[in-house]
């Protein structure tokens, strides 16, 4: 036979045994592969517990406490479990027994009464739970780390919720706890960062430290009257609470329980637990709460408020309370009523408010400090009666876009419209003092005409407004601090600070530097006034002209104005004339309507008129002489007419 014919027919047997040996191999593999997968095992978890596992599905069945396994390992892979189903009446299920099952996204707990330490902690995968009907106690870390379970059905019968039971469901965002539920222990619900709405059973007495601690999305809170102790930190962290509503029966509050402050209606703190029960306390300000009631309540002796949605009504007379942070009102209100008289804003009323626009009622005289402080407030209306500007009234509206100050307004205090950064028109009107950082921080300002009553600017009033391009002092400006940002050059380009080179000039420019433009004459002011005398007398019905000179003579306005004190005794008219009217003393007061400068005559008014002069005999020899020059004056006209009728 030849070799090579006989290799040649060889070599296809070998190749198709080998490919038939790989087939057999594959279909070997696969087949231990199936058979490991689908293969049960099972076992005791308990004196009369058992356990089967298939699929990824772990029964338990029997009755009795399962074994804990704090210590020992599960005898299943918690791994591979992703559903567990507890069937007869296992009464509790073993510490840890079911921790770290990562897998696991089901449970049915069957008729278990008792959920051991930590029994399904770390179970990242895990989204619902429902409590059955006959649970009685959820132990410490039973759902610990259970960072995607969302939904938790408590049974009615569960009596108490245990330490950290639920801590770090950060997924958690609603929980109901049954009427049997007695006690929630420390830490209980701590971190569940999601967790936005808490309905406590009517059984519950004691909330336990930090039990919500870290709960920051809650924000209603209502306690049955059964709560007797909320204690330390039971809700730290949650700084987004609008209502809390206190049971009757509440008699115990630790340090710190909540991390806001609770007050009554007339905005002082409240801490003693006996004064908070019964009472419902709703959002005024950011970690504050204050006592809610129906009805008009007193925002000030004669004043009462109402609100409805957000729209406030204030009625009455007379001045309106103080307040430490905001009205008893809220800052949610957007609208506000005037129905009545009010005579002033009370200081941080409507603070951080919501208010898109204000119109004060001409009653108003005072707007205190911090009145509308950082308030959304933007069209603005300041009456036409105002006489007080408080301190920071309108700091850091940044909505308001014009302001016009009343004649009636003399002072703008310190930081009355500091940060107002849309402020871009401004009428100042008479006022006569700019205080502090008064207009600092108003950015949109382009263009400021002090006006001519203006003496004192004080230090920062115009502070980092470097915009400005136009700038008018008024001429009795006496005293400036380091008010504007922007400098000031006279007409050569050397700067200049002093009250008295800026008054009376007008400065404009750009980028920060504004130059003196033109001829401003500065007009000569009244440095004093004199009367020709300080002292006179006058009988009754008596007058008197008094001279008034004012100084310097070249003074642009020598007006003046007369003023009597006693105008019984004696009156004075607008050119200096005086009448006694009846017996005293009056003072008569000349006035110059310029600086204000004044001049006093005393006039003391006798009862008596004057006496008629009566001839001392010294006076006796001109009457006799009189007399004789008389008789010879007839004696020679009598002879005369005898002589014309020719009897001589």
């Amino acid at each position: 036979m030849n070799p090579v014919c006989s290799n040649q027919k060889e070599m296809p047997l070998m190749k198709g045994a080998i490919a038939v040996l790989l087939v057999i191999l594959l279909a070997l593999a696969a087949a231990s592969v199936f058979s490991t997968g689908s293969e049960a095992s099972s076992g005791n978890c308990g004196k009369n517990v058992t356990w089967n596992l298939e699929n990824g599905k772990l029964m338990i069945s029997g009755t009795g406490d399962m074994y804990d396994y704090e210590y020992d390992p599960t005898p299943w892979d918690n791994k591979a479990i992703n559903e567990i189903v507890v069937t007869g009446s296992p009464y509790n299920i073993g510490r840890y027994a079911f921790s770290g099952c990562s897998s696991l996204r089901s449970v049915d707990l069957g008729k278990v009464q008792q959920i051991g330490e930590g029994a399904f902690s770390g179970c990242v995968s895990l989204t619902s739970v429902v409590i059955p009907e006959s649970m009685k106690y959820i132990m410490p870390k039973a759902f610990s780390g259970d960072s995607s379970l969302s939904s938790v059905t408590l049974g009615s019968d569960v009596r108490s919720i245990n330490e950290e039971a639920f801590a770090g469901c950060v997924s958690l965002k609603s929980i109901s706890i049954g009427n049997s539920v007695v006690t929630i222990y420390s830490n209980a619900f701590s971190g569940d960062s999601s967790l936005s709405s808490v309905t406590f059973g009517s059984k519950v007495q004691t909330i336990e430290m930090e039990a919500f601690a870290g709960c920051v999305s809650l924000t209603s809170l209502a306690f049955p009257d059964s709560v007797m102790g909320i204690m330390t930190n039971a809700f730290k962290d949650s700084v987004n609470l609008t209502s809390v509503t206190f049971g009757t029966g509440l008699r115990a509050l630790g340090n710190n329980a909540f991390p806001v402050t609770f007050q009554d209606k007339d905005g002082k703190a409240v801490t003693n637990p006996l004064f908070l029960a019964g009472h419902t306390y709703k959002y005024v300000s950011k970690g504050i709460l204050r006592e809610a009631s129906d009805g008009p309540q007193k925002c000030g002796d004669n004043l009462t408020w109402t609100l409805n949605g957000t729209k406030l009504t204030i009625s009455g007379t007379g001045p309106m309370n103080d307040f430490v942070n905001v009205g008893p009102w809220g800052t949610e209100v957007t609208e506000v009523v005037f129905d009545g008289a009010p005579t002033t804003i009370g200081s941080k009323a409507f603070s951080h408010s919501s208010l898109k626009s204000i119109t004060i009622p001409d009653s108003v005289t005072r707007i205190e400090n911090g009145a509308f402080q950082y308030s959304a407030v933007g069209p603005l209306n300041l009456g036409s009666s105002l006489t007080y500007l408080g301190d920071s009234a309108f700091q850091g509206c940044e909505n308001i876009t014009s302001v016009k100050i009343p004649s009636t307004l003399m002072t703008i205090h310190n930081g009355a419209f500091y940060q107002c950064s849309k402020l871009s028109e401004l009428d100042l009107g008479s006022i006569s003092y700019i205080g502090d950082s008064a207009f600092a921080g108003c950015t949109a300002l382009k263009s400021v005409t002090i006006p001519e009553p203006v003496t004192t600017i004080e230090y920062g009033a115009f502070q980092y407004n470097n915009d400005l391009t136009h700038v008018s002092f008024g001429s009795k400006l006496k005293e400036i601090g380091q008010a504007f940002t922007v400098q000031f050059q006279d007409k050569n380009g050397n700067a200049v600070t002093k009250a008295e080179e800026l008054r009376g000039h007008t400065y404009e420019g750009s980028h920060g530097v504004l130059r003196e433009t033109g001829d401003t004459p500065v007009p000569i002011h009244v440095t004093g006034v004199s009367l020709d005398r300080s002292t006179a007398s006058l009988n009754v019905g008596g007058t008197l002209k008094l001279i008034v000179t004012v100084s310097p003579s070249d003074a642009a306005d020598k007006s003046v104005y007369w003023e009597t004190n006693n105008p019984q005794i004696a009156t004075v008219d607008d050119s200096g004339n005086v009448k006694a009217v009846s017996a005293g003393t009056a003072t008569i007061t000349v006035t110059t309507v310029d600086e204000q400068k004044s001049a006093y005559c005393v006039v003391h008014v006798s009862a008596e008129p004057s006496p008629t002069p009566t001839p001392s005999e010294s006076d006796n020899t001109l009457l006799y002489v009189g007399a004789g020059v008389a008789i010879v004056i007839i004696a020679l006209l009598a002879l005369l007419f005898m002589r014309s009728r020719g009897k001589i």
